[in-house]
């Protein structure tokens, strides 16, 4: 019989590495991002928690590198000081992000975009999977057999993280989890490795970016199907 996850839908979470320091851009969907970019350096470009699957412009202005999972790109212009590049990025949950590239005589650049903060923008087909992701964000039972299902996982680095609830429906299984920076400094979390953890998650989504401030909150919410079904 497949698991969920390694064991079950409670995680046994790894230590993670600190990230470098970069600069993180709020996306609004009505607005380009508009940012300056290194001419000569290595400019990386990331959009967690999500996976980068597409990027569109005209490549002629351009050099793309990517990591393999999708995790980060690497750009690197070949427009003139003062050009500006306009790109469009695509992530894995379906939502873009267009991109307004100024290049600049500047150090190499480490960006990262924190998506939109509203549940409906992410890409689901599925009917059942839509209300489900919808639930979880409303607090709500609706159709669904929930659990309150508060387990306690190891700390990532300074952050607290529970499995606060267990969403059920047919081969469906949701878990909401409860991220919680306890100290009085922001910390990072890289929430792509935490849904990595997961066996093939039909889809996600995370109520804040990868830095939280003091005392704050994020709720990630994460589906996947019953394979043994």
């Amino acid at each position: 019989m497949k698991k969920l996850v390694k064991g079950s839908l409670v995680l046994v979470i790894l230590l993670m590495h600190n990230m470098s320091y970069a600069k993180v851009i709020k996306a609004d969907p009505d607005q380009p991002i508009s940012v300056k970019i290194s001419k000569a350096g290595l400019n990386r470009i990331t959009n967690p928690p999500y996976k980068i699957v597409q990027v569109t412009g005209d490549d002629s202005k351009y050099k793309l590198k990517y990591d393999e999972d999708g995790s980060n790109i690497y750009f690197m212009p070949r427009s003139a000081m003062g050009e500006k590049i306009e790109i469009s990025i695509k992530n894995n949950a379906g939502l873009v992000h267009d991109m307004r590239l100024e290049v600049a005589n500047i150090k190499g650049q480490s960006l990262i975009i924190k998506g939109f903060n509203k549940v409906n923008l992410v890409h689901v087909e599925n009917e059942d999977i839509s209300q489900m992701l919808a639930a979880m964000n409303k607090d709500i039972a609706d159709k669904f057999y929930v659990q309150t299902h508060r387990v306690t996982l190891s700390n990532i680095d300074q952050l607290s993280v529970e499995q606060i609830k267990l969403y059920r429906w047919k081969d469906l299984v949701g878990g909401v989890f409860e991220i919680t920076n306890k100290t009085r400094a922001d910390q990072e979390f890289n929430y792509m490795s935490f849904i990595d953890r997961f066996d093939q998650p039909v889809t996600y989504f995370v109520s804040a970016n990868n830095y939280l401030a003091a005392k704050e909150k994020s709720r990630i919410f994460i589906i996947q199907k019953n394979q043994s079904r």
